[in-house]
């Protein structure tokens, strides 16, 4: 049973890495090393887990009280801790092959591969205790929010590097990882959010969609200032986009036949209903991240927005150059 919900896991974990390899277009990553990075961050759970089993129960880091602690539970012993395991692979990769970082887009990846890689075995862990019903939901959203989490460090690095023109500043990292940690805490928080009284979840979905854009606006962005900007290379958005629904289709469909094989051991009803809203949410996801104008030294702002309109205004409008 373990082994099968592994592969599943590693095979949610290669949608998004393949994502990040069709994206990585003006100069690609070495393969060993993004493999480095995603065992160091499967490695990477483990240090978060240990971390809050021996941090103090104060009530403010203990779950199930008034909301306010659940806020602060969800943000710091939850999610800065994770955001800062979820770092220090990058760290040892950064320090130890630095030559690798050579554009914005490298860090955007290498951070984010670690994310997938504990991201997968989290996945793990929950596909085996909760069963194949979670399967639908830990693929998409489960997994995203720590790519996207994680994708605020390395915005807020690029920022600095490539904009500010000051990277060693230890206040400005740590600063990251806080909001980072912030980010992810909060979709925990919205999605079991008390005073919604049942709702909270479409709470978490509609705070995840705002999070989509941002995190499409950083990797275009990242593209944008690349050093080794040329137009004579370009991503063709309508084979990312489907590579990546159809890789989550199998995905789902093979969450629903797991939930039906495996009845006896994992009981659940109707599962058909947050499969295909699942699916809503990865229709949405694909199209926007495949979606990128490469615009040399273009820098679009970040605005809260929704990954998708009604109107036919054009979404680069408002750039900063």
């Amino acid at each position: 049973m373990i082994i099968l919900f592994g592969l599943v896991a590693l095979f949610i974990a290669w949608i998004w890495v393949d994502y990040f390899l069709q994206i990585d277009i003006f100069e690609r990553e070495s393969w060993k090393t993004v493999a480095l990075s995603f065992l160091l961050g499967c490695t990477s759970y483990f240090l978060a887990f240990l971390i809050q089993q021996i941090l103090p129960n104060y009530p403010q880091l203990t779950a199930d009280s008034a909301w306010q602690s659940d806020l602060v539970y969800y943000s710091l012993k939850i999610g800065f801790i994770e955001e800062l395991a979820k770092l220090l692979p990058v760290a040892l990769v950064y320090y130890g092959i630095h030559k690798n970082f050579s554009e914005p887009l490298d860090f955007i990846i290498y951070i984010c591969v670690s994310a997938i890689g504990f991201s997968a075995v989290e996945n793990l862990v929950v596909f085996y205790k909760e069963g194949p019903i979670a399967i639908s939901h830990q693929a998409v959203v489960g997994t995203l929010i720590h790519i996207i989490s994680s994708s605020v460090i390395a915005y807020g690095i690029i920022d600095r590097r490539y904009r500010k023109e000051k990277l060693r500043n230890f206040g400005h990292l740590a600063l990251c990882i806080l909001i980072a940690g912030t980010v992810h805490g909060l979709y925990n928080f919205w999605s079991t959010f008390k005073l919604a009284e049942g709702t909270g979840w479409l709470l978490a979905i509609i705070y995840f969609m705002f999070l989509i854009s941002f995190f499409a606006t950083a990797v275009n962005n990242a593209l944008n200032y690349s050093r080794h900007f040329t137009y004579k290379k370009t991503i063709n958005p309508q084979a990312v986009s489907k590579r990546l629904i159809r890789s989550y289709a199998i995905v789902l469909a093979l969450g629903l036949v797991l939930v039906a094989l495996l009845q006896d051991y994992y009981p659940v009803q109707n599962p058909v209903g947050s499969t295909l809203a699942m699916f809503v949410v990865v229709f949405i996801v694909g199209l926007r991240l495949s979606r990128l104008k490469l615009i040399r030294m273009r820098w679009n702002k970040l605005r809260i927005e929704l990954p998708f309109t009604f109107s036919k205004k054009e979404p680069y409008s408002d750039e900063e150059m």
